[in-house]
């Protein structure tokens, strides 16, 4: 999850005045005076770079179900605020404990150990990157000869990227302090893929060269 973890999480909703913690198994769970987000890793997904955080918001039967889902509304603005995509279940009583519960998802985009900009524009939804060049034989590298590369990209519905650029621009590639500056470029071709929870987007494109900087 990057710098965001269950700890972190926790002191944010608490900070807000929300009682937080790590969630306990069913069977041990006890008796809940109020409402509570109890917080635990619900998946996590290396292709995309999410991770999706359960806050389980628990509240004794006398306090009613709207208790529950006023704090689980609460809980999804401070996480939304540190960067989720939130989403909020019905309210259920759990007849063992006399307790409501609300679930929330939210999900945290992973931070990547690389990252493209477009003409200085950062891309945060990028999932895969690769660029290679089309030489013969057993030549690795020909200065003369342009390179290829192809950008894949992520977008949680509602979140679509409008990036337009012209016939030449620059795409930099950062990664352990490395600058790979691929000038020239064009994109050669897209396609989109409706998914259950998004958009995946590929572009190919074309780099008449490439510079590198930085140690």
């Amino acid at each position: 999850m990057g710098s965001v973890t269950l700890d972190s999480l926790i002191r944010v909703l608490g900070s807000q005045n929300v009682r937080a913690g790590r969630a306990y198994p069913a069977e041990e769970i006890t008796r809940v005076l109020s409402p509570v987000a109890a917080l635990s890793l619900d998946s996590a997904n290396q292709e995309k770079r999410t991770v999706t955080v359960l806050a389980e918001i628990l509240g004794p039967q006398e306090m009613g179900g709207s208790a529950c889902q006023e704090l689980a509304a609460e809980v999804c603005e401070i996480l939304k605020q540190e960067g989720a995509l939130c989403r909020m279940g019905s309210c259920k009583f759990i007849s063992k404990g006399n307790l409501f519960r609300v679930p929330v998802w939210a999900v945290f985009r992973d931070e990547p150990d690389y990252h493209i900009s477009v003409e200085e524009r950062p891309l945060p939804n990028v999932c895969g990157f690769v660029a290679w060049q089309e030489a013969e034989g057993e030549i690795l590298e020909v200065t003369s000869l342009p390179w290829y590369f192809r950008l894949e990209e992520f977008f949680p519905w509602g979140t679509m990227d409008t990036l337009g650029t012209g016939d030449s621009f620059i795409l930099r590639f950062y990664h352990g302090g490395i600058k790979e500056d691929f000038e020239g470029c064009q994109w050669l071709k897209r396609t989109r893929t409706a998914e259950a929870d998004g958009i995946r987007q590929v572009r190919e494109g074309l780099a008449m060269s490439r510079v590198i900087t930085g140690t």
